[in-house]
């Protein structure tokens, strides 16, 4: 399955598609037209995925690619992804082993399982793709904490399993209230089992860093955005600190900050809170400051305001 960049809403739940909570973004080269070609380019292959375009996503993908940028980690997944189901075995494999090569940290316990990459099982090269991830995952997890680590991928499998399961039907069986309304059961439940863990995690170790766990650390994050304002406000001090020490991206650190005042009848910083206009547009909610919201969206690793909005309501 396509790994997205994007982070999903649905009635305040937030739907992580990134399995990365630190995917950065590519680093550019020197041309200031480089950011926005390839930012284009990535946007026309990620459409043509969806509409299973396969064989034309690859080839936006393909462009993006020689532009002499460092691909994101996601793009070169998402492009092998694509290259697969369009049969382009070859620029599947080189794609994967570019992320391999690029990003020393990456590794895959699930790549097996993914639908997308199916034709690519029967070659030598997929059995010299796991056996690299898999040695590179018991070095890098060699002196991780692996009880905790497993309650947290736990704590992850039971707060996106449901959610997915929910935006499938959405989608596939939108008349079937009992099965909606199943899932949403499902959520709530869970929500509630995942935020005695989490709140029992946080007040035992604080934020649990990435030498220790990886990134299965992002599932505290996940299941924080959807307790309750007192909760957030109380633990925003940690997450603060896992941003200055890089282990959790300072955008996330806006969109807490911006919910909760929001929530507060209070004007929004960044910018991240959206609501629906009379037309419905998505349009942000009080700013504090329009003339300054892009500078301080900058200081957050996020887009302009403008770029922004115009991602949000291609959705």
């Amino acid at each position: 399955m396509m790994k997205k960049k994007l982070l999903i809403w649905v009635s305040c739940i937030l739907i992580t598609c990134s399995a990365s909570a630190n995917n950065k973004a590519p680093e550019y080269g020197t041309l200031p037209d480089s950011i926005e070609i390839y930012k284009t380019l990535i946007y026309k292959a990620d459409s043509c995925y969806m509409k299973q375009n396969f064989e034309l996503a690859s080839n936006f993908y393909d462009k993006a690619f020689s532009l002499g940028v460092k691909p994101a980690e996601v793009d070169l997944y998402n492009g092998a992804c694509a290259a697969a189901l369009s049969g382009d075995e070859s620029s599947a494999f080189n794609r994967l082993f570019a992320r391999v090569q690029l990003y020393p940290q990456w590794y895959s316990d699930r790549i097996g399982q993914d639908e997308d990459l199916l034709s690519l099982h029967s070659s030598q090269k997929w059995k010299i793709l796991c056996d690299t991830l898999q040695a590179r995952k018991l070095f890098i997890e060699r002196n991780y904490d692996h009880k905790l680590k497993e309650r947290l991928d736990s704590i992850h499998y039971r707060d996106q399993m449901p959610r997915h399961a929910y935006l499938a039907t959405l989608r596939d069986f939108p008349q079937d209230t009992l099965l909606v309304k199943t899932h949403l059961v499902e959520m709530q439940r869970n929500d509630s089992i995942n935020q005695i863990e989490v709140f029992d995690i946080l007040d035992k170790y604080g934020w649990p860093s990435s030498e220790i766990v990886g990134q299965s650390n992002f599932a505290i994050w996940e299941v924080i955005q959807h307790t309750s304002l007192e909760a957030i406000e109380k633990y925003l001090p940690l997450f603060h600190k896992a941003a200055a020490d890089n282990e959790l991206n300072k955008s996330f650190i806006a969109m807490m900050e911006d919910r909760c005042n929001m929530w507060r009848n209070r004007p929004q910083m960044y910018g991240t809170q959206l609501v629906l206009n009379d037309s419905g547009i998505r349009v942000p909610y009080t700013l504090l400051d329009p003339d300054k919201v892009d500078e301080w969206r900058a200081e957050m690793d996020l887009p302009p305001m403008k770029e922004y909005l115009e991602q949000m309501n291609r959705q």
